[in-house]
């Protein structure tokens, strides 16, 4: 049975309640308890032992004393904090992946090499058009290298805490670690969403310096080994994106970038409450 972050095996009174719940095959844990309105609460998770999801078959909400909450908004509040740290385990390896995205040599060694063919002059092959996509290219690298280094850092900053989390039983979890947990939570989406979309953005130009590069080997004595790395790496990335993005078109006339906003439309905060209101209609236990 995985836990949520800062969950540990329900004990003493909640795991009396959670026994009532569970079935043979399933455990009970309890997270910390969460602040709401000069009250504290937790949450227990009523989960299979064989299963690896962090999401659980049942949910109930205790206040300190194990009596079950029914009141809708005191179970809306807690329940959105509850989402805030079970979201958190189920992107932690993709945040081990953004924590080393910031590469700054590796960024300023290609924005030296796109500044160098964007110098070439313009001929027959060298067009206008492949010039402007090349200073495009230029201008995509700066917002990458950016996009990456916040993601980097907001990165490191949500493995700390999820390992913090880990390392002791938290009794109860203050209103201000919440905040930020769901602020740098909201951020990390929202930068996942910048990237992607830009990523779709620069399309046009990626795709016509692709097609160019036999020309810019011959015209430079540059080792062009990584920037053509690069730009194939960008490419597969960018067939992902637009491939998953694809079935969530708002409609046939729809273009790719603006699939792309649509597909990224929702906040951290929209998409914690949107499963906090599933629980809350299909997994929630309200009553003895």
């Amino acid at each position: 049975m995985a836990y949520a972050p800062g969950h540990w095996a329900a004990d003493r009174i909640f795991k009396k309640i959670g026994n009532k719940h569970k079935k043979w095959y399933e455990k009970v844990q309890k997270s910390p308890f969460f602040h709401y309105d000069h009250q504290e609460y937790c949450v227990l998770i009523i989960n299979s032992r064989f299963t690896s999801s962090l999401k659980g078959r049942l949910f109930i909400v205790c206040d300190k004393e194990g009596n079950i909450v029914s009141d809708e908004n005191i179970l809306q509040a807690v329940c959105e904090q509850e989402f805030a740290l079970i979201y958190l385990g189920m992107i932690v390896e993709e945040l081990a992946e953004d924590m080393l995205r910031d590469k700054p040599a590796q960024f300023h060694q290609l924005e030296n090499t796109f500044h160098t063919l964007a110098a070439l002059e313009i001929n027959d092959t060298y067009t206008e058009a492949v010039h402007e996509s090349v200073k495009e290219m230029v201008t995509f690298l700066k917002e990458k290298h950016d996009i990456e280094s916040q993601l980097s850092q907001v990165s490191k900053r949500l493995i700390d805490v999820y390992k913090e989390l880990n390392a002791k039983n938290h009794q109860t979890l203050s209103p201000s670690f919440m905040t930020e947990l769901e602020e740098d939570l909201s951020l990390h989406r929202q930068l996942k969403a910048d990237f992607h979309f830009s990523l779709v953005q620069y399309s046009e130009p990626r795709r016509i310096v692709a097609k160019n590069m036999e020309y810019f080997r011959s015209a430079t004595d540059l080792n062009l080994k990584k920037a053509e790395n690069e730009i194939l790496q960008q490419l597969k990335l960018e067939g992902e994106t637009i491939e998953r993005i694809q079935r969530f078109q708002p409609s046939k006339t729809a273009s790719i970038t603006e699939a792309c906003a649509y597909y990224f439309r929702e906040t951290f905060k929209e998409h914690a409450m949107r499963d906090t209101k599933a629980l809350l209609q299909y997994n929630l236990v309200t009553t003895e």
